[in-house]
């Protein structure tokens, strides 16, 4: 099996050598000094393994076979992605929701600017009033549970949305009044009844707060993210979503792709809403608009903003100024900080979730081509890190190490806003977990002046937001012609968006990057919050691409060029063409989840989730109804009811989890069989008597509570009488225990299954914070038993798993109902701790299992129907 020996070379350059500002006025002090102190924390303070072992001539062509991404390989032998990996897909409030005046809800930025500037939004019909708002969208406000249909044709099992946060707070100003919450109940009753319908359909929300649907009040207010009294109004905003949520939702996300919301929203366009670009003056304040397009451009309307406490106000209503962008993404970083730590302080112990930001960008690829020296190669990998370091980097860097990347610090100069001390603090560590939204890669290169020398870093005194990216190239293409297309070649296919081309390693290069440079500082994993693509379509399409064709072959590489026909585009009056049966997207599914478990299962990369953008066809920001992203078809225009219909894409997924993940059954069993081997009957009657033991401490601690507290003890159901008495009877039958035995050794020629090797490679004590560790030591006291080579930290945990099973299996039985209950019970959240002592003395059955991983009931109620 070939291994990645581009990824040997592509990430370890030593801080040193990368192109960093030269300190010019002092020549003494080393180059990158204080890049090679942050970095070499980042774990990127290593050699290039190319370079320490090339002793040859750098001049000499660099041999193109050493260039591989390591994918052509068989994956028949590799081990599946886990059982309680989150796989799902994934949509956006305001792309899909629609309802934009209904109930209470006020604008966002995007309902106010797509009104006002209609033309900044492309459109097949503009007679049709909502063609270019998210006015109606999808209508999920109303149709949500036809969307949780096509979440299970896909066998998904978590669903990210978003929150809507003018739904929730019409003014954007969250504040409790008289210990209430001034929340627009319509909106919040709105998304109790899409969580509760998505737990009742066995699927675990992932939900995101902000997707770049800024309320308009706060906009006009103070700017919204320029202002740093943003970060304050969004934390308030997250402490209710917290408050009202999460006791069933576990897994959220801050901010979505903060350089999109900053970036395109502040600076490029007009293409995000608020339209702040700088490419051009606002139409409508030229002094003759005579002749201008008033209904597109750059926007002037904005409130008056101060970036930080000691900067100035800036007046409202002003052109868009230079920086904006980069204010912005200082204080959407600090508002990601300022929610988490609510979270973190206020309700992560209690509600037992994770918290984390979702950004974007590109995997980095070194410029490669026919005849390439071995130095330009070596210097082209320094410039994708450097590229990597800036796009991603700068929003990455900061919830994870406390500040910006040192590269960026040292080139931006004075324009980049320096966090205090105290705000290093809040950040460092702020996300739980990583989410990443990739879709392409670029390459990228030193840029190179017209007689082939290269231009040089920019020197201390010209680090500023213009020079910091003046020696920089990268992109997905050579070029780029009218409308921003592509000159080829391309970076993979050109997909239906100009900024898309398929790639497959995209996926394994950035997962890499992330875990060579925040090694051990991710703590809970990375998660793929977006992938797709828009296919081939009217409007951005290149088949028969020769040029692209002929670059990957000049590379030894003809699989990427990965060349299509005309017959691949999508054709809108053929619907059951190839927009039903989108074989494109398809394949762009497969060979990016195809890198995604060969970088979890070869490159050992923790990466926890997977969410599929997007599960329907949607509002597509500038692009409006016209580039279709869904697994699911809608047709806008001409469809009142907006019916859902599924492409194939949707099932090629559903079948994809069925081939590529551990069911939960056989992890079930393949943990807990190779422990049991040789030993399986000592095993299983210590854990026995142990529970003949609780069961009789249990009877006792019943019998005083009830003597003692009678007065306070709430009465038992007759039906849950019922159920405990049959759950003792059935545990006292023996032949229920002796079925568990032998169904155990008809399977002991298993082999040891991946979960089991990734327990002996982290201990299981990574699992569980250091109280819980300490209440299984002191309640569960299980004896070293040396037949079986673990741990005792490991062996607790697989005898309270075989605990389980023989405590749980024979109240269920083969009664299916019964099973779904159970699962549904334990799904929202509510515990079942029968059997153990009172909860404020003890971690109940829900709490251990959920910080495991691992889910006991339906595991159990797979293993009861076998």
């Amino acid at each position: 099996m070939k291994t990645l020996t581009l990824f040997t070379t592509l990430l370890a350059a030593t801080a040193a050598k990368k192109c960093i500002v030269k300190d010019t006025t002092n020549p003494s002090k080393a180059e990158g000094s204080e890049t090679e102190t942050i970095e070499g924390e980042l774990n990127n303070d290593v050699d290039s393994a190319d370079e320490s072992e090339n002793n040859g001539d750098d001049n000499e062509p660099l041999d193109l076979s050493t260039v591989d991404y390591g994918d052509n390989v068989d994956m028949t032998d590799l081990k599946k992605l886990p059982a309680d990996f989150k796989w799902g897909a994934a949509t956006a409030a305001y792309q899909v929701e629609g309802a934009w005046n209904e109930d209470g809800r006020k604008e966002s930025v995007w309902d106010y600017f797509t009104h006002l500037y209609p033309k900044n939004v492309e459109s097949g019909d503009r007679s049709i009033d909502f063609s270019t708002n998210g006015n109606r969208a999808c209508d999920s406000y109303h149709k949500y549970e036809e969307d949780i249909k096509m979440l299970k044709i896909m066998n998904a099992k978590y669903y990210r949305f978003s929150i809507s946060w003018s739904r929730l707070f019409p003014d954007g100003q969250a504040k409790k009044v008289d210990g209430k919450w001034n929340v627009n109940e319509k909106g919040a009753e709105y998304y109790n009844n899409l969580i509760n319908a998505l737990l009742d359909n066995e699927v675990i929300p992932f939900v995101t707060l902000y997707h770049w649907d800024l309320p308009y009040a706060l906009h006009e207010k103070y700017g919204g993210w320029l202002d740093y009294h943003s970060q304050y109004d969004f934390a308030n905003y997250a402490e209710y979503c917290f408050e009202a949520f999460g006791d069933r939702v576990k897994n959220w996300i801050t901010i979505n792709e903060p350089w999109v919301n900053c970036v395109s929203g502040y600076r490029l366009g007009p293409g995000k809403a608020p339209y702040r670009c700088t490419g051009e003056a606002p139409r409508k304040l030229q002094n003759d608009t005579t002749g201008l397009d008033l209904e597109g451009g750059c926007s002037y309307e904005i409130g008056p903003s101060q970036y930080s406490p000691e900067s100035e106000v800036l007046p409202a209503n002003r052109a868009p100024q230079k920086l904006e962008d980069v204010w912005c993404s200082h204080n959407i970083l600090l508002g990601h900080a300022q929610a988490a730590k609510v979270y973190h302080d206020k309700f992560q112990k209690k509600q037992k979730g994770l918290i984390g930001i979702t950004i974007d960008g590109e995997a980095q690829i070194p410029w490669v081509e026919a005849g390439i020296s071995k130095k330009e190669y070596e210097n082209n990998k320094k410039y994708a890190n450097l590229a990597a370091e800036f796009r991603i980097g700068w929003y990455s860097d900061p919830p994870m190490t406390g500040d910006y990347p040192a590269s960026v610090k040292e080139r931006m100069g004075k324009d980049l806003p320096e966090f205090t001390k105290e705000q290093k603090e809040l950040l460092k560590g702020s996300s739980d977990f990583l989410g990443w939204n990739t879709y392409t890669a670029h390459w990228a290169a030193q840029v190179k002046n017209e007689d082939g020398s290269y231009v040089e870093p920019p020197t201390a005194e010209e680090a500023n937001f213009d020079n910091s990216k003046k020696d920089m190239w990268d992109d997905n293409c050579k070029g780029r012609g009218d409308g921003w297309t592509c000159i080829p070649p391309t970076l993979g296919s050109q997909a239906g968006s100009s900024w898309n081309t398929k790639f497959g390693p995209t996926i394994r290069v950035g997962l890499n990057w992330f875990n060579d440079r925040y090694k051990g500082l991710i703590k809970n994993g990375i998660v793929i919050t977006e992938n797709g693509c828009a296919q081939p379509n009217y409007k951005v399409s290149r088949a028969n691409d020769n040029v692209t064709k002929e670059y990957f072959e000049s590379i030894g590489q003809p699989q990427y060029a990965d060349t299509y026909g005309e017959e691949e585009i999508e054709d809108e009056k053929n619907i059951d063409g190839t927009i039903l049966h989108d074989k494109y997207r398809m394949d762009w599914y497969d060979q990016y989840l195809k890198n995604l478990r060969l970088a979890y299962a070869v490159d050992g990369i923790d990466i926890r989730g997977y969410m599929a953008w997007s599960l329907v066809d949607n509002f597509e920001w500038e692009n409006g109804y016209e580039t279709r992203f869904g697994m699911t078809y809608i047709d806008f225009y001409n469809d009142e009811e907006l019916t859902r219909k599924p492409k194939d894409s949707l099932e090629h997924l559903a079948q994809w989890y069925l081939e590529n993940f551990l069911e939960v059954t056989a992890v079930f069993l393949q943990l807990v069989i190779p422990i049991a081997i040789g030993n399986i009957e000592n095993v299983f009657q210590y854990q026995w008597s142990l529970f003949n033991r609780f069961k009789s401490n249990r009877t006792t601690t019943t019998t005083t509570t009830t003597t003692t507290t009678t007065t306070t003890t709430k009465s038992v159901s007759a039906e849950e009488t019922v159920r405990q008495t049959s759950r003792a009877s059935a545990i006292n039958e023996d032949h229920n225990f002796q079925s568990i035995i032998l169904l155990l050794k008809l399977g002991q020629g298993c082999p040891l299954s991946p979960i089991f090797e990734y327990l002996s490679l982290k201990p299981i004590q990574s699992k569980l914070n250091s109280n819980l560790n300490v209440k299984l030591n002191l309640y569960f006291r299980f004896p070293i038993n040396k037949s079986i080579p673990l741990p005792l930290k490991k062996y607790v945990l697989i005898s309270f798993i075989l605990s389980l099973v023989i405590y749980y299996a024979p109240l269920f039985g083969s009664n299916k109902s019964r099973c779904s209950k159970a699962q549904k019970i334990i799904n929202r959240g509510l515990y079942w701790s029968y059997g153990f002592k009172s909860r404020n003395s003890y971690v109940s059955l829900y709490d251990i299992i959920r910080e495991l991983r691992i889910p006991p009931l339906s595991a159990v109620c797979a293993i009861s129907q076998i």
